[in-house]
């Protein structure tokens, strides 16, 4: 067992890796919004396929990282991996989006639950059959990955929409952003699959568990600060948007890719399986169900979430360990 320095320095690098995942982040979604607008795409495509693909690309590379460090036999990573992947979906659809319409109740589009929500609860179910047998294999992370693949072309298929080309000022500049903010991607994932497991391993409790909260968390921040804005500036279109579209993105896209680089597959902790996986359908089918009622979610329900979410952490850290 590591000392408390080593495990206080650990803590600080976790933080660390948080924050230059989500600056990294940023800086890639900025450099591909710009890209995308010189293309033609629209406000509306680069919202449901940029901003969403971008909010989750901390639990992307999150995910990738522990997986390829999984297949080179690191213990404790693929729990981090498939933890903040089955976390982050339970802490956005609980803590987020509660924090959300306790700032300002939020109305519902017909399509964003017709649409978008009854895939997200499809999303949530493919994730956990190919968790069912305790090892996501790269095949079914090339099909997790093809079928998010797959919804965003019929996204942008059905949208039948066309911007505006706009001109990029600097070329060399946005390739630049873009670039800094893959490699800070790279970085910050890799700083926070190694101290989580550190972290873990000094408490002696599973990285599962890391994964399923402290890392669920951070990766979740851009998906926290934009629903949150959203929701300030009455945008509930945008708020709700950006929570289902990243709950689509995470256990098909992310998910997806992680399995899909690791030939030896992704081990799965039971406990994942047998608790946290049915709790996220769970979940989803709850949220779902308050976005039907009167075509909006209140404040009263954004509270009850909330506490849905700590009583989460109870589970996780009382009753599991």
């Amino acid at each position: 067992m590591m000392g408390l320095s080593n495990l206080m320095l650990d803590v600080v690098l976790i933080v660390i890796g948080i924050a230059i995942l989500i600056k990294g982040s940023d800086m890639t979604v900025d450099a591909a919004s710009v890209i995308a607008k010189s293309m033609g795409v629209s406000d509306l495509l680069i919202g449901l396929s940029v901003t969403s693909i971008g909010t989750s690309i901390p639990e992307i590379a999150t995910t990738t990282t522990a997986s390829l460090a999984s297949a080179r036999g690191v213990v404790g990573a693929a729990g981090v991996g498939v933890g903040n992947i089955v976390g982050s979906n339970i802490t956005q659809i609980t803590l987020i989006l509660g924090a959300a319409a306790v700032f300002k109740s939020l109305d519902i589009q017909k399509k964003a639950l017709s649409r978008d929500g009854i895939m997200m609860l499809m999303a949530a179910v493919l994730l956990l059959f190919a968790l069912s047998d305790g090892v996501v294999t790269n095949i079914e992370g090339m099909i997790l990955a093809s079928l998010y693949i797959i919804y965003l072309f019929l996204i942008f298929k059905s949208e039948h929409i066309e911007g505006e080309k706009t001109e990029i000022d600097s070329t060399f500049k946005v390739i630049t952003t873009l670039s800094i903010g893959l490699i800070m991607i790279v970085y910050g994932a890799n700083i926070l699959v190694k101290s989580s497991i550190n972290v873990a391993e000094h408490f002696g409790i599973s990285a599962s568990i890391i994964g399923l909260t402290i890392d669920a968390v951070g990766t979740s921040l851009p998906e926290l600060a934009v629903a949150i804005t959203a929701a300030i500036k009455g945008l509930s279109g945008l708020s709700i948007g950006t929570l289902i579209g990243s709950n689509i993105t995470d256990p098909l896209f992310s998910m997806g890719i992680a399995a899909a680089v690791n030939t030896k597959g992704i081990p799965v902790d039971p406990a994942i399986i047998k608790f946290d996986a049915p709790i996220l359908i769970g979940v989803s089918l709850l949220a779902l169900y308050m976005m039907g009622t009167e075509w909006r979610i209140s404040r009263k329900e954004g509270a009850l979430l909330i506490a849905i979410y700590f009583l989460y952490l109870y589970f996780n850290f009382v009753i599991k360990v």
